[in-house]
């Protein structure tokens, strides 16, 4: 190996090696009674350092000792001197004059460290065998120090160093926590003879065994942390391959206790064993190849009361770093993050609650990329980042599902550890677990995020199925808290072939259909936080319904079409004015035709507001104007004026055997909408001018006068008065009280007839009987092209 020289060495080496220097020059100029030369020589070689000689007291030497009562330096960087009192050294006279102290005692040094550091330069090959060599060439065997203190931490610690030829030894001390050093180079040979940097610390080259040094901390009799090195020459310079283990616990413990660092916001438990390699290259301003593996460990990380078990299975880093301090590593990572806390840890986190109460509390991750960490700042770039969520809980439900960031690119800050930028296209599939009342597709939502460090911008698309989507876009700025979002559904047409609901959702079971017309939304939505500090969502919504045909069950449905304009105000959503709903046909057995309505909803107060409505059935029309429905309850009151309502075709419509009647029906129905079901009391119908007439054939001859009376009287009865009462039950039994007064003219047509009658039946059943007789679809594709 060529000589190599140590301008570069760090301070901690330096300072040392400052002291010991110190020492030897002391015990040389006093033996010749030049304390000037001593101050000017020292001044000299700390000037080459950048080191600042403040004060000197204390000279004093003896026949086999010398020292110093005090002394005070200042390192560059720092802005407090370092001061070190009482320093006493032993020798002998032999050992003295080949450059050799037997001991070195320090009562106390108060060390001041920079108070900012810029990027650090990459250690060198030739920085890290002159290293080697310093320790070897320390011109003293032992050093003590019984009192260390290192600012800016509040710390007591006691530093001890012993060598020999072939090791050296270091413990430093702080109440319960031990740190050891030693360092082995396999020179049997090696005789240290020069101490001074200028000179030069190596006269020969070393020998080709390999060197090596193990680092131990240890808490009490607990081993806290094992480091061993091993160091060998290769042709592009010096490869140093470590094995690290450590107990997370106890090393966080450690830490907390020594005051280094405190009010720590994690805390985590397990085991971690590492293994790291570095090549140092021959030249200071070459890149230094890293690379870093971690065995498969498991542990818990406890954050801000919540308490989450994570698990890495694999991690490999290879890489290298520029001189000035900046590394950059390919990356391939799986791991896991499992909460053992179950929901309190939305609670500790309530940014991480989602809405509905979804939180996850079980994460597998995959990863391959670019990790680029500089002294400062840190980069992370993957085409590709895998999160799988095997448990998530909504509300009481377990879920699973996917989450696939791709391209995505992440930078941001240390001290403290903070995101500043976020590019990447968010995908999220394989839900399973979520109860869907019918065989819908699961969402798939894909979407795109930026973020640079204030604002969030974001792209996203909610698919279903195979062409229904809804996309918004995405700003929020998390210092003022205020975001905008506008979430589109874009115009989707149906059609009764390969474009109905069913099909584009690709779902089975549903309980009905969209066989015609179009969709379309759009929401403007402003984002806030309310007064209790949660996030609210406001701004309006428009959504278009233009000629919607299809079913629900066993009714038809074509040509629905309404704009309803709302708001969203504190997360909930009510109109802003009345919506026009109009509906070509409903067929749920009885044809409704030009239904009409004017609707308002406010879903905060629970409440549906129907008014002007109007529909044409059996050739008449029914309106009313209007009412309020209890959506909470399914409660709401409605008053129908019934106008001109054609009794042939109502009875057309049942297809009553052998019976003939005409006339028109007027009147009014209170019709009540409870949880239980649909009842009128106490309606009331009566006939038009001039009446009508009722033809009833093959009821003679029962044995019954009264019976063959009404039957004969209903041969060819002729009313020009009808009044009927009306109550429907909420179990589907319609009973009507009917009083007719007119005549027969077949028979006495002079005499009037008074005739009461009272009907009965059930329309559940009659309509299934009305419903049985035709195909759904087929009746709204029928009424479809007829338009």
């Amino acid at each position: 190996m060529q000589d190599h020289r140590t301008r570069a060495i760090r301070w901690p080496t330096i300072v040392l090696m400052v002291v010991l220097t110190v020492s030897m020059l002391l015990v040389g100029a006093t033996l010749l009674n030049k304390d000037l030369l001593l101050q000017q020589t020292l001044n000299l070689l700390l000037r080459d350092h950048a080191i600042t000689l403040q004060q000197l007291h204390g000279l004093r030497l003896g026949a086999r000792s010398a020292g110093i009562s005090s002394m005070q330096v200042l390192i560059p960087g720092a802005t407090t001197p370092t001061h070190i009192e009482n320093l006493q050294m032993s020798f002998t006279l032999p050992e003295l004059l080949r450059g050799r102290v037997q001991g070195l005692q320090i009562d106390r040094v108060d060390l001041h460290l920079p108070e900012s550091t810029q990027a650090a330069a990459m250690p060198s090959s030739e920085k890290a065998v002159a290293a080697f060599a310093m320790l070897q060439a320390l011109p003293a065997f032992s050093a003590d120090i019984a009192t260390l203190h290192i600012a800016p931490w509040a710390l007591e610690s006691s530093l001890n160093a012993r060598k020999d030829e072939r090791e050296f030894h270091a413990q430093w001390r702080a109440g319960d926590l031990l740190l050891a050093l030693r360092s082995n180079w396999h020179d049997e040979h090696f005789v240290s003879s020069h101490f001074i940097p200028e000179i030069s610390l190596l006269e020969q080259s070393s020998s080709p065994a390999a060197q090596t040094a193990s680092l131990l901390l240890q808490s009490g009799m607990q081993q806290v942390l094992r480091a061993d090195l091993t160091a060998h020459e290769t042709d592009g310079g010096l490869l140093l391959d470590g094995n690290v283990q450590t107990s997370l616990a106890l090393l966080n413990e450690a830490l907390e206790s020594s005051r280094i660092v405190s009010n720590r916001p994690v805390n985590m438990t397990g085991d971690l064993e590492l293994r790291v390699q570095v090549t140092l290259p021959q030249e200071a301003d070459m890149p230094v190849p890293l690379a870093l593996t971690a065995q498969p460990t498991r542990g818990t990380w406890t954050l801000q009361g919540a308490s989450l078990d994570w698990s890495l299975d694999a991690l490999s880093l290879e890489g290298e770093c520029q001189p000035r301090g900046e590394c950059r590593f390919a990356q391939a990572l799986t791991g896991g993050l499992k909460s053992s806390s179950g929901p309190s840890l939305s609670a500790a986190l309530p940014e991480l609650a989602l809405p509905g109460g979804v939180m996850p509390t079980q994460i597998w991750a995959e990863t391959h990329g670019t990790l680029v960490w500089a002294t400062r700042h840190w980069e992370f770039d993957t085409p590709q980042l895998v999160l799988h969520l095997p448990q998530v809980r909504m509300d009481e439900r377990e879920l699973s599902a996917r989450v696939t960031l791709s391209s995505l690119r992440a930078s941001g800050e240390f001290s403290p550890l903070r995101l500043a930028q976020l590019e990447t296209a968010v995908r999220l599939d394989e839900v399973q677990g979520l109860t869907l009342p019918y065989a819908l597709p699961v969402p798939t939502l894909s979407a795109t995020l930026g973020w640079d460090g204030t604002l969030l911008t974001g792209l996203s698309t909610l698919q279903l199925g195979e062409r229904l989507s809804l996309n918004a876009d995405l700003s929020f700025d998390s210092t003022t808290v205020q975001g905008r979002a506008r979430v589109r559904l874009p115009d989707t047409r149906f059609d009764a072939d390969n474009a109905r609901l069913s099909a584009l959702l690709q779902a089975a079971g549903l309980p009905g259909d969209i066989l015609a017309g179009s969709i379309a939304a759009q929401a403007e939505l402003d984002i806030s936080r309310n007064v209790t500090g949660s996030l609210q969502v406001s701004g309006p919504i428009d959504i278009q319904l233009d000629g919607l045909g299809g079913f629900v069950g066993d009714t038809a449905i074509a040509g629905l079409s309404t704009q309803f304009r709302g708001v969203f105000d504190d997360n909930s959503l009510r109109s802003t004015g009345v919506a026009a709903l109009s509906i070509d046909r409903v067929d749920p057995g009885v044809p409704l035709q030009n239904v009409k309505a004017d609707i308002a909803l406010d879903v905060a107060a629970r409440r549906l507001q129907v008014t002007g409505l109007s529909l044409e059935v059996f050739g008449g029309r029914v309106m009313s104007d209007g009412g309020e429905l209890a959506l909470d309850r399914g409660e709401g009151m409605l008053e129908l004026q019934m106008e001109r309502i054609d009794v042939e075709r109502i009875l057309a419509l049942g297809a009553y055997e052998g019976v003939q009647a005409t006339g028109l029906l007027s009147g009014t129905l209170p019709v009540r909408l409870e949880a239980t079901g649909l009842t009128v009391t106490a309606g009331a119908l009566h006939a038009e001018s001039p009446g009508g007439s009722i033809r009833y054939e093959g009821g003679a001859g029962s044995g019954n006068a009264a019976v063959d009376f009404v039957n004969t009287t209903l041969s060819n009865y002729r009313y020009d008065a009808l009044s009927a009462s009306v109550n429907y039950l909420p179990d589907g039994e319609l009973a009507l009280g009917v009083q007719m007064q007119g005549v027969n003219p077949d028979n006495n047509p002079q005499q009037r007839i008074n005739l009461n009658l009272n009907i009965s039946d059930n329309i559940p059943s009659l309509l299934r009987s009305l419903q049985a007789g035709r195909s759904v679809t087929e009746a709204v594709e029928a009424h479809l092209r007829a338009r």
